[in-house]
């Protein structure tokens, strides 16, 4: 399947970090998966354990936080036969997640995800859809209809997970509006024209642009943003 209606559809592509690792990111200009984090600093024994809360890793000079999985409830996945809670755990480990979006915002999931983390100093980046495929040309690209790494209860039944509700993108056939995540399998090079918010209503900068020390201002925030 072509990409370009998904594109069309969704033109930028939102992922949420901390603020403590802006610095780490403009320096390798790479988004890594939390499971190539845990093996260089030698955490292997954090790579199918669900993380209950925030993780605090230590690189050299610099502290990386990995946001933690509390919203995927062990006692509210229906995850069938085919693995394990904790092999879907360390499947879900090595992807970086994005929040799929226009130029206003990302869709509703990623919203509630900016505001109950906007505590621990959470920030926005926001990519081209374009762009970021094309900086990746040959990653394995991943899109799923609900969020993968939540789960809940609705009237008795159980959220269905497993590895089998990421679909590769060539091959992915609902329609572009049914995304409602896209993530990668490994680490995902930061384009040029990647931009950062560091809170609800901020401007958006360049992410790595710098003017007089301080980052560009490429955007103010509109009314119309609904974030």
């Amino acid at each position: 399947m072509s990409l370009e209606p998904i594109i069309a559809h969704w033109t930028h592509c939102y992922h949420i970090t901390s603020v403590v690792n802006l610095r780490g990111i403009r320096l390798s200009r790479v988004l890594f998966p939390a499971s190539t984090l845990f093996r260089s600093m030698d955490h292997s024994d954090l790579l199918s354990c669900r993380r209950t809360h925030d993780v605090r890793l230590r690189f050299q000079s610099q502290e990386i936080l990995v946001r933690n999985q509390a919203p995927l409830d062990p006692d509210h996945i229906d995850l069938g036969s085919a693995e394990t809670f904790e092999e879907y755990v360390a499947y879900l480990n090595s992807h970086v997640f994005f929040w799929p979006g226009t130029a206003s915002g990302p869709t509703l999931d990623g919203v509630r995800m900016l505001r109950q983390t906007a505590e621990v100093n959470s920030a926005m980046i926001r990519i081209p859809s374009r762009s970021l495929l094309e900086a990746n040309e040959g990653s394995i690209v991943h899109l799923s209809t609900c969020n993968t790494g939540a789960s809940w209860v609705i009237e008795g039944k159980k959220s269905q997970r497993g590895i089998g509700v990421f679909q590769r993108a060539e091959s992915f056939s609902e329609p572009p509006e049914r995304i409602e995540e896209i993530s990668f399998r490994g680490s995902v090079n930061l384009p040029d024209d990647s931009e950062c918010s560091t809170g609800i209503r901020q401007r958006w900068c360049s992410l790595f642009a710098q003017t007089n020390g301080r980052p560009h201002v490429l955007q103010s925030p509109s009314k119309n943003d609904p974030w």
